[in-house]
């Protein structure tokens, strides 16, 4: 897979770094948001937005790196089935030449 599909390489890393920045980022405004006394005075203001902050980190983050993975794996599948084309045509090719 060295040369074929760069861009969709390049998308597919580009979804991972998302997913990791997400994840920092949402990491980042639960720890804010615990800090912030002025905006969420009392830990029952906090926890709907802490937990909505969790979810949308585990969902987000799960999800954009699983479509990063999907992407790999169409990869991978697309090149093992050129290979296993070119094998069959050289077993093919052989056959013929025996009968």
């Amino acid at each position: 897979m060295s040369g074929r599909f760069f861009a969709l390489r390049l998308l597919s890393a580009a979804f991972k770094l998302v997913a990791i920045v997400n994840l920092i980022a949402m990491i980042g405004a639960i720890v804010i948001i615990l800090i912030d006394a002025t905006g969420f005075p009392t830990i029952d203001s906090k926890l709907p937005v802490i937990g909505g902050a969790a979810v949308a980190a585990i969902i987000g983050t799960v999800l954009l790196f699983g479509i990063g993975q999907l992407l790999d794996l169409l990869m991978a599948i697309e090149m093992n089935t050129r290979a296993m084309t070119k094998i069959l045509q050289r077993t093919g090719k052989l056959m013929d030449e025996r009968l």
